[in-house]
């Protein structure tokens, strides 16, 4: 997938995520290697979930990679939230 492509379709699974999400944090995408964008890692995200929706959270996210030829989805958690903390 050419990478704005693959640009577009994390933008657009953000989006679908973020829609479950409490809250969302997304990190900035790296460029892809230099060998080529087979590993690329075009969303890097953050999403803090009410528990009854973890399993419509994973379901959405394999569906939307899926969609895409190229595209996995590798979900990990849970996690402790500190990413949302505002330690301002």
């Amino acid at each position: 997938m050419p990478g704005r492509d693959a640009e577009a379709c994390a933008e657009m699974i953000d989006r679908a995520l973020s829609g479950i999400a409490v809250a969302a944090r997304r990190q900035a995408a790296a460029e892809p290697s230099p060998g080529g964008p087979e590993n690329w890692l075009v969303l890097n995200a953050a999403y803090l979930l009410n528990s009854d929706r973890a399993g419509e959270f994973a379901a959405v996210a394999r569906a939307l990679a899926g969609t895409h030829t190229g595209i996995r989805a590798d979900l990990t958690g849970p996690w402790p939230p500190y990413s949302f903390a505002d330690l301002s």
